[in-house]
């Protein structure tokens, strides 16, 4: 009979010391199967119930960093516009202006200050729900670009860099706020390189249209070039910490280059700057269409 007894209760002993593993934490651990009996039975569901209940805590996980990560990005993103905003308010406070150039930076702002208000709503879709079907609208492309200059314009002056623009009219698709938060965050990254100047083109390629931004700062080391992208990393973490930086401005960069279905290239040497370039597909204007 003890023989019988242990026989029978060894399996059920397993399975208790696995269930208190399970219970303070390893949710890995998966109870063994020995027999095809009640007891065989009631291991395999105690697996099917550890694999569903491990699968919801990384979904809970998942969720709780996205929205960390929303958290992160969105006051990101409120620097670039919110530093427009005071520094044009700033410019209306400190000085004597026309009427014409105040109503001018009074629609910057509130321009800007519309754009923060959709910027929430799309970067919540974009992040949080990891969602990419945004609708992308004709523009025309140099004007998009020189209002994006004309955004990081004060920034710019602050900071003695002189910005060059140069581009060709094109039509293209795009998300408008989130496309100009692509051009910031590039424009924003090139201001902090220690350069004196900046070089923004836009120029037609047969079908398509390249946008390129240069630095002559001090540039990216080869081994970092690869990672700069990625959530959090930071090439020089006490210049980052000064430039109130938190290197998620590429890493969502990244994220809004491929709703626009094309991808950054980085150029970079050492102490003489910094190229990034994509390509956006033309849209068809009239003329041609007519051809």
């Amino acid at each position: 009979m003890l023989v019988i007894t242990f026989t029978l209760t060894k399996p059920l002993h397993r399975l208790q010391g696995t269930t208190r593993r399970f219970a303070k934490g390893e949710y890995d651990v998966r109870a063994e199967i020995s027999s095809r009996d009640e007891i065989g039975d009631l291991s395999k569901t105690f697996n099917y119930m550890a694999k569903t209940i491990e699968s919801k805590m990384e979904e809970l996980k998942d969720a709780v960093r996205r929205q960390e990560e929303f958290t992160a990005n969105f006051a990101h993103e409120l620097k670039t516009p919110m530093t427009s905003i005071i520094g044009y308010a700033d410019t209306l406070y400190q000085k004597t202006l026309s009427l014409e150039e105040v109503h001018q930076l009074a629609g910057i702002i509130m321009n800007e200050g519309m754009r923060l208000e959709a910027l929430s709503f799309k970067l919540m879709e974009l992040v949080t729900l990891s969602q990419s079907n945004f609708q992308l609208e004709e523009a025309r492309i140099d004007e998009v670009i020189a209002d994006a200059v004309e955004t990081i314009q004060p920034t710019a002056e602050k900071r003695n860099v002189r910005v060059q623009l140069q581009t060709e009219s094109a039509w293209v698709r795009l998300e408008y706020d989130l496309f100009k938060t692509l051009l910031l965050n590039l424009m924003d990254n090139a201001l902090k390189s220690g350069t004196d100047r900046i070089n923004i083109q836009g120029s037609c390629e047969k079908e398509q249209y390249m946008i390129s931004i240069r630095d002559y700062g001090r540039g990216i080391p080869k081994e970092d070039l690869q990672k700069i992208t990625e959530a959090f990393y930071m090439v020089d973490k006490s210049r980052s910490r000064e430039e109130h930086g938190a290197g998620l401005g590429l890493a969502l960069a990244v994220k809004i280059a491929k709703l626009h279905h094309t991808e950054l290239v980085y150029e970079s040497v050492a102490g003489q700057g910094t190229c990034v370039s994509f390509m956006l597909a033309k849209e068809a204007d009239d003329e041609e269409e007519e051809t």
